[in-house]
């Protein structure tokens, strides 16, 4: 949902206000969710489920936490990816319902993904990303590969495009603005979450959050 770079970016914003043991663990796991190929992947890397006679789906932070709960206490890469799906969450609100962007026009959704690409110089300066993402040594054998066929090395590859320059041509939909307020309202979410986790609890109900 949201893109790598700003993902990236409130995991900046968020180390300015909470002591993490491990940050390149913690970007790596920030992005990862996004690095597989397809969608049925895709689905599974999110944890997205359907509840209810009307079908409506959530990302099952409770299935995470219970499965990968004792490991977020001491690595933050299983932090940043569970993190990673609070953002998302939070950012299928923000584009749906805070500002109404219809995917089903046809071309809106390649239009969107024209945005990050322009937009993504803007958030690497002000909030001083750095290209220097790498796979953890020893990736493929962490217990994170049981969720999702992830493809870390293409991943990372794809994530250094971002830092190419290209022509701004202007948005179309997405703004500075809205990658500030966005960046902003997720990271003061997140840190609710992270001082509910040090307190064996949790913050955030994905089922107040759940989409039809």
């Amino acid at each position: 949902m949201a893109s790598r770079i700003i993902h990236l970016a409130i995991s900046n914003e968020l180390s300015k206000q909470y002591e993490f043991s491990d940050l390149d663990r913690l970007y790596f796991g920030t992005i990862i969710p996004d690095g597989v190929s397809n969608r049925q992947e895709y689905i599974l890397s999110h944890f997205k489920i359907k509840i209810g006679e009307k079908g409506k789906r959530l990302y099952n932070l409770t299935k995470y936490r219970k499965e990968f709960g004792e490991l977020m206490k001491v690595d933050d890469l299983y932090l940043g990816y569970y993190l990673h799906l609070i953002q998302d969450l939070l950012y299928r609100h923000f584009i749906y319902d805070r500002y109404h962007w219809n995917p089903k026009l046809e071309g809106n959704i390649d239009r969107l993904h024209d945005d990050y690409r322009q937009i993504n110089a803007y958030v690497i300066d002000k909030y001083g990303i750095q290209n220097d993402i790498r796979v953890p040594t020893g990736f493929a054998n962490e217990k994170i590969n049981e969720i999702a066929a992830f493809e870390p090395y293409k991943f990372i590859q794809e994530l250094k495009k971002d830092f190419e320059k290209i022509e701004y041509k202007g948005p179309f939909f997405f703004t500075d603005n809205m990658a500030d307020e966005y960046i902003q309202w997720a990271t003061e979410y997140c840190i609710k979450e992270l001082a509910a986790l040090k307190n064996s609890s949790h913050y955030f109900d994905e089922y107040e959050w759940s989409w039809e």
